[in-house]
């Protein structure tokens, strides 16, 4: 199929890889921290998606989802100067699904 999305022009994912989406016992947000540090350092050439689940947290979010405190240390990390330094020795370079579709309508 990718040799197929590439005849047509279709830029699909290279990797799919994600933390686990529930905190664990004990996982503090520095555990949660220095797991996408290793991660993020782990990454191979080409387009990565990593499934977070960012959010603010606030009260409806406690009262709606029972891993808020999760969805908050995602929301966090990718602020935090250590992560931001990780992105940048590494040379990543985060993109948006607007700049895949237009790299699909362009034809590259």
């Amino acid at each position: 199929m990718r040799s197929f999305a590439d005849r047509k022009g279709v830029t699909i994912i290279d990797h799919l890889r994600s933390l686990p989406l529930v905190q664990g016992p004990g996982e503090s947000y520095e555990l949660f921290r220095d797991s996408m540090a290793a991660l993020l350092r782990s990454l191979k050439p080409g387009i990565t998606e990593i499934i977070i689940h960012p959010s603010r947290i606030d009260e409806e979010l406690k009262a709606i989802h029972s891993h808020w405190e999760k969805r908050g240390m995602e929301f966090e990390v990718f602020r935090d100067p250590a992560i931001r330094q990780v992105i940048a020795s590494k040379v990543i370079r985060p993109i948006r699904w607007s700049e895949l579709r237009n790299l699909m309508r362009k034809g590259a």
